[in-house]
C-alpha cells in the first residue's frame, strides 16, 4: 500500500473523547478541572477582567454588579470592611480604589460551598487569594486575603 494511501484509524475513539457507560460523550476540549476559571456559573476571568476595567477607568459600576443584591466584601488583613450590600461595596472601592491589577495565578478549587481563586498582582507580583461563593452566577460573599 502506498504511503499516501487512505487508511482506516484503529485509534480508540475515547482517547479523544470521554465515554461513560450512559453512552453519553463529552468533548475532552472542555477544560481539565485544573484549568477551570467558572464554578457553578461565576466566570472568575471575566471577574478578573471586569476588576481590571474598574481599576483602569474608576467606574466600579460593572465590577460591583458581579455580587448580589446582599452581597459581602471581606478583607483578612487591611483593617477594612467588610461591606454589605452593593452600595456599600461600590462606596468602599471608589472610597479608596486599588490602583494595580490583578491576574489568575491558578485553577478555581472547591473548599466546601467557597470557590478559592489565587491571583497575583501585576505590578508588584504579591499573591493572594479570593475566596467566593456564589449563588446563580452572582457573588454572594467574597472573601481577599493577601499572602
Amino acid at each position: 500500500m502506498p504511503d499516501d494511501a487512505p487508511t482506516m484509524s484503529t485509534r480508540d475513539p475515547c482517547n479523544d473523547l470521554i465515554c461513560d457507560t450512559r453512552s453519553n460523550v463529552t468533548n475532552r476540549l472542555d477544560p481539565p478541572a485544573a484549568e477551570r476559571t467558572t464554578v457553578d456559573g461565576m466566570d472568575f476571568e471575566e471577574h478578573t477582567r471586569i476588576f481590571n476595567a474598574a481599576v483602569a477607568s474608576r467606574d466600579w459600576s460593572a465590577f460591583v454588579a458581579t455580587f448580589d443584591d446582599d452581597g459581602v466584601v471581606e478583607f483578612v488583613g487591611p483593617p477594612v470592611g467588610p461591606f454589605v450590600g452593593r452600595a456599600a461595596i461600590a462606596d468602599a472601592y471608589a472610597a479608596n480604589p486599588p490602583d494595580d491589577t490583578i491576574s489568575l495565578n491558578g485553577p478555581a478549587q472547591h473548599d466546601g460551598d467557597e470557590t478559592v481563586v489565587p491571583y497575583r498582582w501585576d505590578a508588584t507580583g504579591a499573591t493572594g487569594t479570593m475566596r467566593a461563593t456564589t449563588r446563580a452566577g452572582a457573588i454572594t460573599r467574597l472573601v481577599i486575603t493577601f499572602d
